[in-house]
């Protein structure tokens, strides 16, 4: 199978997949609270999944270099399909309960295996346009899940719901087995950190660049939900904005991110992916702060579609940087640190921002998730320095 086939399969899996799931969650906490969730149980069934992925990333990157590449992607794959026949099956709170966490291992699991079989497929001097593009079938299920779970739950349910879950898990699982039928693994399709030598792979404490990668993309996780949680409440308390604008507000960021995705990945394999990350990190900070100024519809339309172009500028760069990383530390390590840094990022946002909320009021949370967007970006900086990132463009290129 040539390089181009599979990363389009793995684009497709991706893509139903995130698709899948985004129907469930648009629609998740509406469900426990059907099945009588309250209180600390309400608010623990909708955070466990969080909880189970930044818990388990890291562990399951260590994990996954163990088992393998092909054992793991179809490990993970069979873990999705459980979890969506399980919601098909169970009516109980409990165990729905149960099911998101395993949900969160699935994914924990899943996100670092997918980008080591991405990066079979990277052609030389295409890091950034090859992770940019696959990141596309990410975001377009995310715009397309609330829709289409919207339109399946008002027709079938919740049992609609579920089943459309578990039609789309079958289907990726049919396509993964698939691929590997087709492609018998090979030592090129495998972990090399630990499928070449045969050894266990160790714990190694990351370095400069690395570490700077993780701040970085801690920061920037921080950002993002602060935005998801917080900029819906300043619409409607500070600009008086109905369902309609806020949701086209919310959505303007997403759209701009899926149209420049791929031009910001072919520009950042042309240029400096220290300077592309460096540039996206501090305006999307800048921007953040700049909320609590804006004064109209029109004006926030603005701002989040410039939100939007910020970020399609540094995810592809920062991903090539990542893939480097893995080809230093091995994959599963690298990635299983660098998403247990972006799940933590998604848990503290949210909080810290309730607080700075209670305490400094609303201004006070945009105002320190883009002031620790930008010191988050100003680190990278530090810890990466120039010579770093020649280095790493001319390994690359020899990939």
């Amino acid at each position: 199978m040539g390089r181009k086939r599979l990363f389009w399969y793995l684009f497709l899996i991706n893509f139903a997949l995130a698709l899948g799931y985004g129907i469930v969650d648009t629609f998740f906490s509406i469900y426990v609270l059907s099945l009588g969730a309250q209180g600390f149980l309400l608010a623990f069934s909708v955070t466990v999944y969080s909880l189970a992925k930044a818990t388990c990333c890291l562990f399951a990157g260590s994990q996954l270099e163990r088992m393998g590449l092909a054992k793991s992607f179809l490990v993970c794959i069979g873990m999705y399909l459980a979890v969506s026949c399980g919601y098909l099956l169970a009516n109980g709170l409990y165990a729905i309960v149960l099911l998101r966490f395993f949900q969160g291992i699935a994914c924990a699991l899943f996100r670092p295996v997918l980008l080591a079989m991405v990066q079979q497929t990277i052609p030389r001097n295409q890091t950034s346009t090859v992770l940019g593009t696959f990141d596309i079938s990410f975001y377009c299920a995310v715009a397309l899940g609330p829709l289409t779970g919207g339109l399946i739950k008002s027709s079938w349910g919740f049992h609609g719901v579920f089943t459309t879950l578990f039609v789309i898990c079958l289907a990726a699982t049919a396509l993964a087995f698939y691929i590997f039928v087709s492609q018998p693994p090979t030592p090129k399709t495998t972990f090399s950190s630990c499928r070449q030598t045969g050894r266990t792979p160790k714990w190694r404490c990351p370095g400069r660049g690395l570490t700077g990668l993780l701040l970085f993309i801690f920061g920037r996780a921080c950002g993002i939900s602060v935005l998801l949680v917080f900029l819906p409440i300043f619409l409607t308390s500070q600009l008086n904005l109905g369902d309609t604008r806020i949701g086209l507000a919310m959505a303007c960021s997403t759209i701009m991110l899926l149209i420049l995705l791929r031009p910001a990945g072919k520009l950042a394999d042309k240029t400096s992916h220290r300077l592309m990350v460096l540039l996206g990190g501090t305006c999307s900070g800048m921007l953040l702060i700049t909320i609590p100024w804006t004064g109209s519809f029109e004006q926030i339309l603005l701002l989040t579609s410039l939100l939007g172009i910020c970020t399609s500028v540094s995810q592809p760069a920062g991903m090539a940087l990542l893939v480097r990383e893995g080809e230093k530390y091995g994959p599963g390590h690298a990635y299983g640190l660098f998403y247990t840094a972006l799940h933590l990022g998604f848990i503290c946002g949210p909080l810290g921002g309730t607080l700075l909320y209670r305490t400094l009021g609303l201004h006070s949370v945009f105002y320190v998730a883009g002031g620790l967007g930008i010191l988050s970006a100003f680190l990278f900086l530090q810890l990466r320095p120039m010579q770093k990132v020649v280095a790493d463009t001319a390994l690359l290129a020899q990939y």
